[in-house]
């Protein structure tokens, strides 16, 4: 089974983390493909679309993130052993691929010649069918909140607002935003003297190794698959700072509850 990582950068952390996954299961030979951002900027109303009209704190963040990469790539040029997803890539047996438009025919012929089977997203912009129809056996996500309930961002912060969990779902991908078929849920842990930032932390760890563990059932033919009651979910957009602070005091009231006395 050929499988390949799809993601928003070349030197995306998320992307090494669930290729490093991968391999410790035994799945080598992973291809990735990644979008390089030179090409054409997205329109105003298809960031409006993703993000709300919370986008200019969704800009901000963007430039604080591209700002925080640079300095981490530095560091790393530093230290011949720090390596980078391309050398990890190419250590495993497979090709890293960057592109300008992940939604593009170019993309779609780069997956089909290199006979994806299964395609796993890694921080990818919102995917198009016509990408998403190539992988033979489909493409799964691995999502910060419980589905259907929890679609869009921020969901970790929204799911504590509304007292629920932290969860992940990992999910087939279809055109719609976090509407694909579910293929199961974890309990994102939390301990005490957590803080939002240490759970999504947290949580991304456990996304990389969800999705290895979806890939090893994939390949042994036990990958679940339930509908969506899409009547059920609601889409999140940026959380306001204010109501990131009423997650953080849920957060810790929950901390509370879970403890033993």
């Amino acid at each position: 089974m050929i499988v390949a990582i799809l993601c928003g950068s070349p030197h995306s952390p998320y992307a090494r983390d669930i290729l490093r996954e991968l391999n410790v299961r035994g799945v080598r030979n992973v291809h990735v493909v990644a979008h390089s951002r030179s090409g054409a900027p997205r329109t105003i109303m298809s960031v409006l679309a993703t993000h709300g009209f919370a986008f200019p704190l969704v800009i901000l963040r963007w430039i604080v993130s591209r700002l925080g990469l640079i300095f981490k790539l530095r560091s790393q040029g530093s230290s011949a052993s720090a390596g980078t997803l391309e050398s990890d890539v190419q250590a495993q047996g497979g090709r890293l691929v960057a592109l300008p438009d992940v939604n593009g025919e170019q993309c779609q012929k780069i997956l089909s010649d290199l006979g994806v089977d299964l395609m796993i997203l890694g921080g990818a912009p919102i995917m198009k069918a016509p990408v998403l129809r190539v992988p033979k056996m489909g493409t799964v996500n691995a999502h910060q909140g419980a589905l259907p309930r929890y679609r869009g961002m921020n969901v970790i912060e929204w799911a504590l607002v509304e007292r629920q969990p932290p969860t992940i779902t990992v999910h087939f991908v279809d055109p719609g935003v976090d509407t694909g078929d579910i293929i199961r849920m974890e309990r994102i842990p939390v301990v005490v003297g957590d803080s939002l930032q240490t759970v999504r932390d947290r949580s991304s760890a456990l996304q990389g190794q969800l999705l290895a563990e979806t890939v090893v059932a994939a390949l042994n033919g036990q990958l679940p698959r339930q509908t969506q009651a899409k009547a059920d979910g609601k889409q999140f957009y940026a959380m306001h700072p204010f109501l990131k602070a009423v997650a953080e005091e849920h957060l810790q009231d929950y901390i509370r509850r879970i403890s033993p006395a």
